[in-house]
């Protein structure tokens, strides 16, 4: 049912001016005026109801996110036209900000709002063509008289131009750093008014600072400056003062570490607005090493001798600046930037992004003596930005020190090699097969198709050429195919499947698909080659076949077609009386864990081996079939017609059968045993249809597992009947929690003289048609669909404000509650939060909470159960072991639990007065508790006796019938108001626990 809108900003008339009949039409009245409002405001505006639904969405925003206010409208929430990403982590940035779980939907947009805080952030919204919008959102809470809130209102401003720009200017301002940076190259900025000095870090490192100083004046730059060169400075700065023109000049200075330098200073004034001088900037880089290079280049005659060649370029570099300290012609040729250009450039410069990492790393090499040359293929970027593929070929000169004194540098340009290479790769192999073929560059943009894929697809090649292939896409598969698609491709370089696609004229089809990908010599992607073969008729042939097909491919047995057939047949028979006919269907106990240990390999060795044991078991005219995965059905046909008897003859099949699975199997060189669970059904009148017979074998086999598996269990009405029941429990148990069904009772829990320290919390369901329902029906079901989750936390939050009520009240504020925790519910990766959330929210002393576990709950990864519990125990929540003795103990990491509490299971206790088993068994534990420094409670006593012995053995705390049987909260109350347990006995024993 469509919600009704809410009306969100109420705009009153004045009261003098309504008749009866404008009251009515107000409401109609304010409503339009508030879309008129909305539509009028020349910003995008979206007003939601209280729970989210959209109420409002002006034109502003249909144009910004492309949806109608219909499509929206009482529909949908903001959040679901929103980045879910930006949801997540927004509402996990909420969350930790505020200390409290925050939804990452609805609630991660108002949350600010809802508590009165106003709230401005940016936001990413999914237009309805599917591409992205970036906002800045606005939004505030609508509130009513009483101040309860009724809506809010998102107001919403396109934020993509500012955050493009903002992009661009932090990475501007990156570049300039780390040219300045690499380049040795310092800046600074001198305020003539009141002679403070800004300057980058690199300014007050050239002259050997490796911190910027206090203070910069001209008199300590001077004091650097050599003193044959102070003079020629100083005429230079005054000049450029006097004539107020700029200054160039380069300089020896002598830094704080006593070596000499060369720096080229650069700078100009700049004037205030009556134009007198206000402030000198300029820069300063140390070009000590372009000296030392111009010195060398001058002594390499012979390299000079190289730069006329027309056919290479030719240059020398700095190996600190890599700066082109001088080239030929031939280089300016290749890179289409003119000297003067180049001469003011580095090899990084022109460097392709992607090739940078392997030049730098050469380089190093070379620096760190590892090595004299290289020569390496990459790539260099042009002045037109196009890319030139080059050979580069480095040699380093070396001073007589053995550091490198410049680089010789040779260009080849091999861009068309390059090309022609690349294009008989393509041709090779794209257009060497008949099939449909496609070829794209890296990106996806369709470059060639040939005259096959038009005949497929319809496209001629002049309507493809120059876009992505999406074109094809049929719809019919999903983001994850594609996804799944492409990450193939990328990992192996290849992906082949059938798969539906779209032809010109608008019909599905379906294709065999092959993509292939294309590398260069470095492994780098440059193409895609996909080849398709149109399959339609293919896959009609084999359909046909398939549906012909009755047998398994994997075991050689019948398959369900098969078996059918042969039911229906001997139906058919019975009706002939013929004799009574049987259906066995047999799963295989535990299969799953050969897939899950030795692999699926292994799993269909088994299945093989089974499916000829079974071909063994049974006569010549029964027929042995397989569903699927590890279920099998047996049809035995010609069985006597006295049920009895073949009852009986059934039977003995089905033991055979039994006995056959449980001998050993050898699956390669691996052993493997497995045992099968049988349920079986007679044809009894009147006539049964296929499917009930397939029913009723299926829910005998289920009882077979029940009883232990590898058990063989008829079916009969009673079974189908517990079935119903089940199932309708299973229903109803969904409803149980919104309906309150469910109700804590307490269990006293007494010390050695019969006081009471405490209780345990049992839940019991109210179930309105089957009255009370014990834990032993419904947990199963409740752990089967998940839905434990969910009453454990109940369980737990309702034990904790019981706790707190019991602080309040001089007579229970010393008792304990034990809770019992189920094996999903403590293996929940946020369990330790949830225990600690809820005992926080109800303020309860931490100390009077005891969670109760099982030991197969902690069998598994033990590690873990440690961690969980010892955070918890820090807190002060207490952990008893229960049913100690009945599961698998192992004494290994027992003493490594944080545990405060044994408790003795009440089968030890049931009979520890006549059986010496079990009070050496409860001797046993008693004793191992006390040396581990556990305390021990005994459940389950329900005489004077037991309590004695257990006394006698060492134990101290008790629990169960003798002291008071499990109560519901008021009674339980008033039986410790009247301090006295005797309201607590009764002998009801349907009471469970």
């Amino acid at each position: 049912m469509q919600k009704e809108p809410t009306t969100l900003i109420s705009i009153p008339s004045t009261p003098q001016d309504l008749t009866e009949t404008s009251r009515e039409e107000a409401p109609l009245k304010s409503a339009a005026l508030q879309r008129a409002i909305f539509n009028s405001v020349n910003f995008s505006s979206i007003a939601t109801d209280a729970q989210g639904i959209i109420q409002i969405f002006n034109i502003g925003a249909e144009s910004m996110l492309g949806y109608t206010a219909a499509e929206v409208i009482n529909k949908i929430t903001p959040a679901d036209i929103s980045d879910p990403q930006e949801l997540v982590m927004r509402a996990a940035a909420l969350s930790q900000e505020y200390a409290t779980p925050i939804t990452a939907g609805f609630d991660a947009l108002i949350f600010k709002a809802s508590h009165g805080i106003e709230d401005i952030y940016e936001l990413t919204y999914i237009r309805k063509d599917g591409s992205r919008l970036s906002a800045i959102v606005s939004v505030i809470s609508l509130r009513d008289d009483q101040h309860d809130i009724i809506g809010y209102l998102l107001m919403v401003t396109d934020n993509s131009a500012q955050k493009q720009t903002k992009l661009a200017q932090s990475r501007s301002e990156e570049l300039t750093c780390f040219a300045l940076t690499m380049t040795h190259t310092g800046i600074w900025d001198l305020n003539l008014t009141d002679h403070t000095a800004y300057r980058s870090l690199e300014h007050d490192r050239i002259f050997g600072y490796q911190e910027l100083l206090p203070n910069w004046t001209y008199k300590l730059l001077l004091t650097h400056v050599l003193p044959e060169d102070r003079a020629e400075v100083n005429r230079i700065f005054n000049d450029a003062f006097a004539t107020k023109t700029p200054w160039h000049f380069q300089c020896r200075i002598r830094r704080v570490d006593g070596e000499v330098r060369w720096i080229m200073a650069i700078g100009e004034l700049r004037n205030d607005d009556t134009g007198n001088p206000q402030r000198k900037i300029g820069i300063v880089q140390d070009i000590t090493e372009i000296k030392k290079m111009e010195e060398a280049v001058h002594k390499a005659d012979l390299i000079s001798n190289f730069y006329n060649m027309p056919f290479i370029g030719m240059g020398i570099v700095s190996p600190t600046t890599l700066r082109w300290l001088k080239f030929n012609s031939k280089l300016c040729d290749i890179l289409g930037y003119s000297h003067a250009e180049i001469a003011e450039m580095s090899c990084a410069e022109i460097c392709h992004p992607k090739d940078k990492a392997k030049a730098t790393a050469e380089i190093k090499r070379i620096l760190s003596g590892a090595s004299e040359a290289y020569t390496l293929d990459m790539r260099f970027i042009r002045k037109d930005d196009t890319v030139a593929f080059v050979n580069l070929n480095v040699k380093c000169v070396r001073t007589t020190e053995g550091s490198v004194n410049y680089l010789v540098v040779m260009v080849e340009d091999i861009t068309e090699r390059k090309l022609a290479d690349n294009n008989l790769r393509i041709a090779a192999t794209a257009f060497q097969v008949q099939e449909g073929m496609m070829v794209t560059d890296a990106k996806g943009i369709l470059l060639r198709v040939n005259n096959a894929f038009t005949t497929i697809t319809g496209y001629s090649a002049q309507e493809v050429i120059g876009k992505n292939p999406r074109f094809l896409n049929s719809g019919r598969h999903d983001a994850n195919f594609h996804t799944q698609m492409w990450s193939t491709i990328n990992n192996t370089g290849a992906w082949s499947s059938e798969i539906w696609n779209r032809r010109k004229d608008g019909e599905v089809y379906q294709e065999y698909l092959t993509i292939t990908a294309v590398k260069d010599a470095n492994g780098k992607v440059t193409n895609y080659v996909a080849t398709l073969t149109d399959i339609t008729t293919d896959k009609a042939a084999a359909l046909e076949i398939q549906r012909l097909a009755f047998y398994d491919p994997l075991t050689g047995l019948a398959n369900r077609r098969l078996l059918v057939d042969r039911i229906q047949h001997a139906l058919v028979s019975r009706t002939r009386n013929e004799g009574k006919g049987a259906l066995m269907f047999l799963d295989l106990d535990y299969f799953k864990n050969i897939n899950d240990t030795l692999g699926h390999k292994y799993g269909d060795l088994l299945l093989q081996q089974v499916a000829k044991r079974l071909m063994s078991c049974v006569r010549e005219s029964d027929t042995v079939a397989r569903l699927g995965g590890d279920e099998f059905v047996v049809l035995l046909e010609g069985l006597s017609n006295k049920v009895i008897d073949a009852a009986a003859q059934t039977k003995a099949i089905g033991d055979k059968i039994l006995a056959s699975l449980n001998q050993p199997y050898q699956l390669n060189l691996q052993q493997y045993h497995c045992s099968g669970s049988i349920g079986v059904t007679l044809f009894e009148d009147p006539m049964p249809g296929v499917e009930d017979l397939f029913r009723q074998a299926d829910i005998a086999m289920y009882h077979a597992k029940e009883s232990g598996r590898n058990h063989l269990r008829f079916f009969d009405p009673e079974m189908q009947e517990k079935i119903h029941y089940l199932a309708a429990l299973k229903k109803d148990l969904r409803k149980a929690l919104d309906q309150q069904q469910f109700q804590l009772y307490y269990q006293i829990q007494v010390d050695a003289l019969k006081c009471p320290i405490g209780a345990e919390a049992l839940i019991r369901w109210q179930h309105p048609e089957h009255g009370l329902v014990l834990p032993d029906k419904f947990i199963p079901l409740a752990e089967q669909t998940g839905l434990i989750l969910s009453i454990g936390q109940w369980v737990l939050e309702t034990a904790c404000a019981q706790l707190k009520a019991w602080e309040q009240n001089e007579s229970t504020c010393n008792l304990t509650l034990s809770v019992n925790v189920s094996a999903k519910q403590f293996r929940q990766t946020n369990f330790v939060t949830q225990v600690t959330d809820t005992g926080q929210r109800y303020g309860i002393n931490p100390a009077k909470l005891k969670l109760e576990l099982t030991e197969s709950m902690l069998a598994n990864n033990i590690d873990k159960s440690i961690t969980a519990m010892s955070t918890l125990n820090a807190l002060g929540i207490r952990f008893s072991l229960d049913d100690f003795g009945t599961g698998y103990s192992s004494l290994q990491y027992l003493k490594r639990l944080p545990l405060y509490q044994l408790k003795i299971d009440q089968s030890f206790v049931r009979d520890i007065t006549v059986d010496s088993n079990d009070r050496a068994l409860v001797l046993t534990i008693i004793t191992m508790a006390e040396n581990l420094g556990f305390e021990v409670i005994a459940e389950g006593v329900e005489t004077k006796e037991q309590q004695a012995l257990l006394l006698k053995k060492g134990c101290r705390h008790f629990q169960g019938y003798l002291f008071g049987k499990p109560l519901p909260i008021k009674q339980f109350e008033e039986a410790l108001k009247q301090k006295s347990l005797s309201g607590l006995h009764a002998n009801n024993s349907h009471w469970l626990k």
